[in-house]
Formats: structure tokens, C-alpha cells, sequence
């Protein structure tokens, strides 16, 4: 069984047509799609942190925009700054909001406010645990888990991460011989709802 962070503040049970749909949206997920995302997730899973480089891979793969001030910010890191502070975040036994911190006082860098390219490189670390959040992973899980008595905030990182790990939980749990990791769930939260 998965790993528990910390007991959640909900509790809701996925229905039989909402597990359908994670699958059927699993499913149409574009599998080129993350070839970048994975070229960055077989480096650091190599190496036991990120580099500079893999940290530009993944904001461009997220299409974040890089003419901005923490590009600068991190450019100007030491890359050994940068190595030991991924992989500080890395280390065994740390909550997802002890890594969100990390990552964001040790680079030096806000991560942004839902955590978009913090989320795409704790999952390209570790796909079981962690999963990738923006906006539109947050309205589908929102449109998934508000029928079913959830009414959370998935603004806050390690919230999302949570209720990611358990609708996993439960599709596991569902299948039986097919473990889903966290992204999984993630990649279809990302085709659940039509862009617009």
C-alpha cells in the first residue's frame, strides 16, 4: 500500500462512473506527449537530484513561461546550490509540504503559488508518490471530488498531491493487478475536462 502523509481532512469514495471516466481519460492521454518529461525523470532518477538542465527541460515540457525573474534567479545559482537543494528534497521520510518548502527556500524560487513546476519536479522524481498540478488538473479534480463530498482546496499543493494519492488508492484497490502511480491519475485529470 501506498505511502500515508498525514490523515486527510475529507473522506469520499469514488463512484463506479467515476473511476470509468480516470480510465477513459488515462487512456486518451498523448503518450509523446511526456517524452521530455521522461528524458528529465531518467536523469534525476539516476542521479538523485536535478540539475539547471532538467529543471529548464521540465518548464519548458510544463510551457512555463522562462523569460521571467526566476529563470535569472535560478541561472545565477551555483549548480551545486542547485543539486543539493533537489536533493535535499528528496530525501526519505519528508512530508510533500517539507519538500514544497525546501525546494522553494533553497533555490531561492517561489515555485509559483500552486506550485506548477515544483509539482513537475517532485513527480519527474517520483511518479508512484507525486503528481503534476496546474489549473486544469485542479478544475477536474474539483468536477471529480465535489459530487462526492469533497470540498477542498486543491490550491495548496500537498492537498492536491493527497487526494491524487487516494482516488490512486482506490483505483488500485479497484484493479487489483494494475497499480496506477499518482501520475497516472494526474495525466488523466489533465484530459477529464475539455481545454478551454
Amino acid at each position: 500500500m501506498a505511502l500515508r502523509f498525514w490523515a486527510m481532512t475529507c473522506q469520499f469514495t469514488l463512484r463506479k462512473s467515476d473511476k470509468a471516466a480516470i480510465l477513459a481519460a488515462l487512456s486518451r492521454y498523448p503518450h509523446h506527449y511526456d517524452e521530455s518529461f521522461c528524458e528529465s525523470a531518467d536523469r534525476i532518477a539516476t542521479n538523485g537530484y536535478a540539475t539547471k538542465l532538467d529543471i529548464g527541460g521540465l518548464a519548458a515540457w510544463k510551457r512555463i513561461r522562462c523569460e521571467t525573474p526566476w529563470v535569472t534567479k535560478l541561472q545565477s545559482l551555483p549548480q551545486t546550490t542547485v543539486t543539493t537543494a533537489t536533493r535535499k528534497a528528496f530525501l526519505p521520510g519528508l512530508t510533500p509540504a517539507r519538500r514544497l518548502e525546501t525546494l522553494r527556500s533553497d533555490l531561492k524560487h517561489g515555485m509559483g503559488g500552486a506550485f506548477a513546476l515544483g509539482s513537475a519536479l517532485l513527480t519527474a522524481w517520483n511518479q508512484t508518490e507525486f503528481a503534476v498540478t496546474d489549473r486544469r488538473t485542479r478544475a477536474a479534480l474539483r468536477s471529480l471530488l465535489r459530487p462526492v463530498g469533497c470540498a477542498c482546496d486543491f490550491g495548496y499543493y500537498p492537498t492536491y498531491v493527497e487526494h491524487v494519492a487516494e482516488i490512486r488508492n482506490q483505483m488500485t484497490t479497484a484493479r487489483g493487478d494494475e497499480v496506477l502511480s499518482s501520475r497516472d491519475i494526474d495525466k488523466a485529470l489533465y484530459v477529464l475536462l475539455p481545454s478551454g
